[in-house]
């Protein structure tokens, strides 16, 4: 990446990253279809079994604990006001305000695979795809104005 950085210096970075990410996307989701497999060898409708356990933490809003196969993730959830939402500047949508947070702790070395050295640290796919998975569980703001704090460890 430093080397292509380098070679073009009209290209900025975050465009760079973003052709990247889109790319291997692209590029595993072609493998996914004319294969038939995942990344990790499942088919895409094998589904593993998962268990939860919910109100495992007494001092916090929410808790849970979901185990499927070897991997666990402890989930907590805490409440603020708006006075907490967390501002967000991007290049392609300007600044806004972020009311629903994931912090999502994520080791590489739990992936089957190694993370690409391209990638921007703190990247997180399943980070991402937990985010856009929880989202419509929650109010919209207009209705019930609080802030959402959501933790994951795995």
């Amino acid at each position: 990446m430093k080397l292509l950085l380098k070679d073009n210096p009209d290209i900025s970075e975050p465009l760079i990253y973003k052709t990247y990410e889109d790319l291997t996307r692209e590029i595993l989701r072609e493998q996914l279809f004319s294969t038939g497999k995942r990344i990790d060898g499942r088919a895409p409708d094998g589904i593993r079994n998962i268990t939860c356990k919910v109100g495992i933490l007494p001092r916090t809003h929410g808790s849970g604990l979901f185990t499927r196969g070897e991997t666990q993730a402890l989930a907590i959830t805490t409440f603020g006001t708006t006075q907490d939402e967390q501002k967000v500047e991007s290049l392609l949508e300007g600044e806004t305000f972020q009311d629903l947070l994931l912090h999502y702790n994520f080791p590489p070395s739990l992936l089957a695979r190694l993370q690409c050295s391209a990638e921007p640290p703190g990247v997180s796919r399943h980070g991402n795809l937990a985010l856009r998975a929880i989202t419509p569980f929650f109010h919209p703001m207009k209705i019930f104005p609080i802030h959402k704090d959501r933790i994951g460890d795995t």
